[in-house]
C-alpha cells in the first residue's frame, strides 16, 4: 500500500463525497482519513494500491481539490467551466455520477402539477437569465429543481445555447421553459394583413432558433414574452401560431409572461381561456425594481391575487417571478430578513404553482432550495 498526502486551504466543513477506484466493472471504495493540522489547514491522507483516475473533494458547494490520474490540479473555492466539464465527464465515465449529478434521489422529492397541463414540476424554477455557466444549472438540478427558465433574448440568444450544450446529455430529465415575442410598432394596425404576416414570421423564426439553440425537438413550455397588450397576445395570428406549434409537437404547453400593466391582460385571460401557463411578477411587497432597466413597477396586490386565484381555479398554471426583487423578508418578529423567506412566502400561496427565481451563484441556489424544502 502506498500513501499520498497533500495540504489544502480550508474554507468550510470538510466533506468527502465519494472516492472510488475503478478497475474493469468493479468499483472499490477507498478509505480516507481527515484530521485538523492547523486552524486554517487540513491534512488529508489517502491510502491506495493503485492510482485514482479522478476524484473531487467537495465542501458544501465549493470544490477544494481536483485529482486527475493522481495529479494534484488545484485547491480552489470555484471551478472553471472547462475544469467542471472535464471532471464531470471523467466521473460519469467512471460511473461515479448519475445522469444529472450527485444527488439524483433528491430530484424526486418536491413535485407539483402545473395547473391542468399534466406537467409535474418542482415548486422552484431555475431562472437561467443571470448565468452563462452550466455548472450552476447542474447544481440546481442536483438539488431537486426540474424546471429551467430562459428566453430567446437572454444574452443575445446565447443563454439558450448554453442550456442546449449543458443539458443535452439528460434532456429527457429536465423541463425547459423559454420565451419568445414579436416586435410590433406601438401604433401598428393589428387588422392589416401585413402586420399579421410580420408577427407570424417573427414567431416562426424565433421558435426555430430556440429549438436549434436548445438542441431539442420539443420545448416543454413556450411563453409569449413580456406581453404588453391583450390585442397582440390574443391576436388570431398569435393564437394560431401556438395552436399549430402544439399540434406539430414543437411545444407541449403555451402561455405568456407579463412585467407591468398586466391587469388588462390577465382579465382577458380569465374571460378568454386559451393560455395554459401564466408567469407574473408577484412578491410580498407588491412592487419591484427591474434588475436591468431599473424601472420601478407596482400593482394592485389584492386585485392581482383575486385574478390569480380565478385563473388557478380555471386550471391555469401560475408561475411567480420577481419574487426576490422586493428585497429580503422577515416572517417572524426580530427575525433577520432573508431572500429565502421572500421565496417561501410566494411558494406558500396556494394559487402559485412555481416560483421562477434567477440564481447567479451557489449561495443563491442553496438559499432558494431551502425555501422550496421548507414551504408548506
Amino acid at each position: 500500500m502506498t500513501g499520498w498526502c497533500c495540504k489544502i486551504p480550508f474554507w468550510d466543513s470538510f466533506i468527502i463525497i465519494q472516492i472510488k477506484r475503478v478497475k474493469g466493472n468493479n468499483q472499490v471504495d477507498y478509505s480516507e482519513q481527515a484530521k485538523w493540522q492547523t486552524p486554517n489547514k487540513i491534512n488529508f491522507r489517502l491510502k491506495m494500491s493503485e492510482s485514482i483516475p479522478m476524484f473531487l473533494c467537495i465542501t458544501g458547494n465549493r470544490v477544494l481539490l481536483l485529482l486527475i490520474e493522481g495529479k494534484y490540479m488545484a485547491a480552489k473555492n470555484k471551478m472553471t467551466r472547462s475544469e467542471f466539464l472535464k471532471a464531470s465527464a471523467g466521473l460519469a465515465a467512471a460511473g461515479l455520477l448519475g445522469t444529472t449529478g450527485l444527488s439524483a434521489q433528491t430530484a424526486r422529492k418536491n413535485r407539483v402539477l402545473l395547473g391542468k397541463t399534466g406537467i409535474e414540476v418542482s415548486p422552484l424554477c431555475f431562472g437561467a437569465g443571470r448565468t452563462q455557466d452550466p455548472v450552476l444549472v447542474r447544481a440546481a438540478l442536483d438539488k431537486g429543481v426540474t424546471l429551467i427558465d430562459t428566453a430567446r433574448i437572454y444574452a443575445g440568444g446565447q443563454n439558450e445555447v448554453m442550456l442546449g450544450n449543458g443539458l443535452k446529455e439528460f434532456r429527457n430529465k429536465v423541463l425547459i421553459q423559454t420565451k419568445i415575442r414579436a416586435r410590433v410598432r406601438e401604433n401598428a394596425d393589428l387588422e392589416k394583413a401585413e402586420t399579421a404576416e410580420n408577427i407570424r414570421k417573427q414567431l416562426d423564426r424565433a421558435l426555430a432558433q430556440s429549438l436549434k439553440s436548445l438542441q431539442t425537438d420539443s420545448i416543454d413550455i413556450l411563453l409569449y414574452h413580456w406581453a404588453v397588450s391583450a390585442g397582440i397576445l390574443f391576436h388570431d395570428t398569435v393564437l394560431d401560431f401556438f395552436t399549430e406549434a402544439k399540434k406539430t409537437g414543437k411545444i407541449r404547453v403555451c402561455g405568456f409572461s407579463v412585467h407591468n400593466d398586466h391587469m388588462e391582460v390577465l382579465k382577458r385571460a380569465v374571460n378568454q381561456p386559451f393560455y395554459e401557463v401564466i408567469m407574473v411578477p408577484y412578491n410580498f411587497k407588491g412592487s419591484y425594481i427591474h434588475s436591468v432597466s431599473k424601472d420601478y413597477n407596482e400593482w394592485d396586490q389584492p386585485g392581482l391575487e383575486k385574478l390569480l386565484k380565478t385563473l388557478h381555479k380555471q386550471g391555469v398554471g401560475i408561475l411567480a417571478m420577481k419574487t426576490c426583487s422586493a428585497g429580503p423578508m422577515a416572517i417572524a418578529e426580530r427575525e433577520k430578513p432573508s431572500f429565502r423567506n421572500a421565496v417561501r412566502w410566494v411558494l406558500d400561496r396556494e394559487y402559485v404553482d412555481c416560483a421562477n427565481v434567477a440564481m447567479g451563484n451557489f449561495d443563491e441556489i442553496e438559499e432558494d432550495i431551502q425555501a422550496m424544502n421548507s414551504s408548506q
